[in-house]
């Protein structure tokens, strides 16, 4: 779906913001956020879906009628998003946003809800794939075998599925709003391929019927952040949770493009999964390994590139 939506909207469409839902019957660490109530709050096949979403099951030339067709019918907004300060504190993971929402056309009726959601890219994660999926699931186990890279994927939203009130009744032609907002990001994620998308809409009777007005995305560091969004080492920069149950969530950072292997060896030197076999950009990368499919034990996490290899323990339990 990465790809699809890739050429299908991006390339044609730069300015699409883009937010994934993920759906259920599946068993990933991803499916699990503050607000992924939002996933049962509009029905699929339809064209307009909160936050002007799209639902599933749609091919490639349909997607980008979709989107094209929301620019064409909505080619202004008098809706203003402006990022007055922006701050996250590495230590703490601690996100603080000023926002400043301006209505720069005539007076608006409301109500009008804002919400900011965070999104992560790069994660890789082996996926069960359903019927009509891109590639067919192999019959018997693994279950979870098919390796897919994972972009735009909702890991908060921060006010919840709902969002927060921005105003209730009428926004005059040039009155600011101002939101002071402030959340934490999980140590689970990579915040270097992190993204805050803020958006605002005007709330109707049901979400998926919210039609947006307004929407931003930056990324999380940036700005007046103290860390550079440039990977300096191949390496294994975080194993978390360890010890795990479930799932593990491995970050991993790359110099120069090239091959990276990232595999599992049993304290035999055996290995016993491959996570990572394929050329990458440099960048940082979060891959998920689900735990509970190996027994309990020690393990070591073997990162192979052109340059280095590096390794790391990791404990089932």
């Amino acid at each position: 779906m990465d790809s699809i939506f890739r050429h299908a909207v991006l390339d044609t469409l730069p300015n699409t913001i883009i937010v994934s839902f993920h759906g259920g019957n599946s068993d990933t660490s991803f499916l699990f956020y503050q607000g992924d109530s939002i996933y049962t709050k509009f029905p699929s096949h339809i064209t307009n879906a909160y936050p002007d979403g799209i639902g599933e099951g749609f091919c490639y030339d349909t997607i980008y009628g979709i989107v094209d067709s929301l620019y064409k019918d909505f080619p202004e907004t008098p809706v203003n998003i402006e990022i007055s300060d922006k701050t996250w504190n590495p230590t703490t993971g601690i996100v603080d946003l000023s926002i400043d929402f301006r209505n720069d056309g005539p007076e608006l009726v409301g109500p009008f809800w804002f919400n900011v959601i965070v999104t992560e890219d790069n994660i890789t994660h082996m996926h069960q794939t359903q019927n009509g999926c891109s590639k067919a699931n192999p019959p018997g186990p693994p279950y979870y075998d098919i390796l897919y890279k994972n972009s735009w994927a909702t890991r908060k939203m921060v006010f919840w599925s709902e969002g927060k009130s921005l105003i209730e009744t009428l926004w005059p032609n040039q009155q600011t709003i101002n939101q002071s907002v402030s959340f934490k990001l999980d140590t689970a994620w990579v915040p270097q391929n992190c993204n805050l998308v803020v958006n605002v809409y005007k709330k109707a009777d049901s979400i998926y019927k919210s039609r947006v007005m307004q929407a931003i995305q930056l990324p999380v560091i940036g700005w007046t952040d103290i860390s550079e969004n440039i990977a300096t080492d191949d390496e294994i920069i975080l194993i978390y949770p360890n010890p795990v149950d479930k799932f593990a969530n491995i970050h991993i950072s790359l110099t120069n493009r090239g091959l990276c292997n990232l595999s599992i060896f049993d304290l035999n030197g055996n290995r016993v999964r491959t996570l990572l076999n394929e050329s990458k950009s440099p960048g940082f990368y979060n891959i998920e390994m689900q735990a509970n499919t190996l027994p309990k034990g020690t393990y070591v996490v073997v990162m192979k590139t052109n340059t280095v290899t590096t390794s790391e323990k990791i404990v089932i339990q």
